[in-house]
């Protein structure tokens, strides 16, 4: 009787995690949002969903390069600073900054390689993860929905209007410093007042 019990919870356990499997399959479909899981040692990727497969974005949205910043500096910054000067003339912190630096830089560049790679020929691959992670452009600088198109990532522009009507619930206060702020159309100068607090 004891074995007969086991094999149904069993069963029942296999039963309850491929229904929640399906449940997540159907709601990260839906929503457009999706899932990666990967393995520490050795490193790779052993499961991506299709939706973590592409990226959704308006026409009017953007994304932003994804290099590391070390405190307030970003990595890059820190290395041509180091670069431009005698190592006898750069302070001891300031080249631990840089050797740290380095390492987040190959790491961050290693990680978007590898999240292309099945997506792109190696050489590209590559090529994408260096332009995307070592401080080819600030991290205000703007890629638009027609220049992450044109280095060839998988965009796409057709989000569902619920999702649209569902985000103007939750709008972004303006804000004064420079950042990156989701808008669900074009902004237009014209009208638009600042507010002076």
């Amino acid at each position: 009787m004891a074995i007969v019990q086991h094999i149904t919870e069993r069963k029942q356990a296999k039963e309850q995690l491929r229904r929640s499997e399906a449940y997540l399959a159907e709601s990260q479909r839906l929503s457009h949002l999706g899932s990666c899981a990967m393995t520490i040692s050795p490193r790779e990727i052993v499961f991506c969903s299709q939706e973590a497969n592409e990226i959704v974005m308006s026409e009017y949205a953007v994304l932003g390069p994804v290099d590391p910043q070390l405190g307030q500096y970003p990595a890059a910054s820190i290395l041509k600073a180091v670069s431009r000067k005698p190592v006898e003339r750069v302070k001891d912190d300031t080249l631990i900054l840089a050797d740290q630096s380095e390492k987040a830089i190959s790491q961050v560049r290693e990680s978007v390689r590898e999240l292309l790679s099945s997506k792109f020929p190696a050489e590209k691959a590559e090529e994408l993860s260096r332009l995307l992670s070592e401080g080819t452009w600030t991290h205000d600088h703007p890629i638009t929905y027609d220049t992450a198109k044109r280095f060839g990532l998988p965009v796409r522009g057709d989000i569902p209007s619920d999702f649209l009507d569902l985000m103007a619930l939750y709008l972004q206060p303006v804000r004064r410093q420079p950042t990156v702020e989701y808008l669900l159309e074009r902004r237009h100068s014209e009208g638009v007042r600042e507010s002076r607090e």
